[in-house]
């Protein structure tokens, strides 16, 4: 991992450009924007969380499905519909006019950082690129080929022979000790990946990956850097 790329990653992290996208409606503008049908819809998807929380608590597990379902299905078929049935008209244009402005924003701010630390051309964006791309790309094939193994040892071949039993009833196979293989290793798969997930944080791949979020979007970004830089 080069200097300059340490330097990047870090001030895109602190800095977090990302967080003029990311802001949240509170309820007033709730308000402001949504049409009944939104209402209607927020309000089903706070019942079926309710609904779910209650059945849980009384253990009417034959109902835990059935009836959240149901209150999610409209919400489904509300949400395919076009916008202006959902929001009102000059408020949702004027947010979408926010948003745009907020995305230029975003765009000048990443500028300003790359060009803090010295990336002011296509060349050099682009080996940045390539560098986060390769450092996220050891981090998760360092533990798919170990992956693979221990599925196919613990999980494939122990499930062909439990199935093999099954179908043909042969009686030399312990079918007890092949499920027990198949739970161990379902656990050793599961022990694996959060390994991998612990170190995805505690060797600060997460900053990478958000990096390399950043530099996905300025794919969408023409002329980013002039020809002189």
């Amino acid at each position: 991992m080069t200097v300059i790329y340490r330097n990047v990653r870090r001030a895109m992290y602190e800095e977090d450009p990302a967080k003029l996208l990311n802001k949240s409606r509170n309820f007033r503008d709730m308000v402001r924007l949504f049409k009944p049908l939104n209402w209607i819809s927020f309000i089903l998807m706070i019942f079926s969380l309710a609904s779910f929380v209650v059945f849980v608590v009384l253990e009417k597990f034959e109902l835990l499905l059935i009836v959240p379902l149901g209150f999610i299905v409209p919400v489904v078929i509300i949400s395919i519909l076009r916008e202006k049935y959902l929001y009102n008209y000059q408020p949702r244009v004027a947010e979408l006019e926010e948003k745009k402005q907020n995305y230029k924003e975003y765009i000048q701010k990443i500028k300003c950082i790359l060009g803090d630390n010295g990336i002011n051309t296509s060349n050099k964006l682009s080996e940045l690129k390539n560098e986060c791309q390769g450092t996220l790309k050891i981090h998760w094939d360092k533990f798919s080929a170990m992956n693979n193994k221990v599925f196919e040892i613990f999980i494939g071949v122990p499930l062909g022979a439990l199935i093999a039993s099954i179908i043909y009833a042969d009686g030399k196979v312990a079918s007890n000790a092949i499920v027990v293989i198949i739970v161990v290793g379902l656990l050793v798969v599961c022990l694996a990946k959060l390994f991998q997930r612990f170190l995805y944080y505690s060797d600060e791949h997460f900053k990478d990956k958000y990096l390399l979020d950043i530099l996905n979007e300025l794919n969408y970004v023409s002329e980013f850097f002039d020809e002189n830089g």
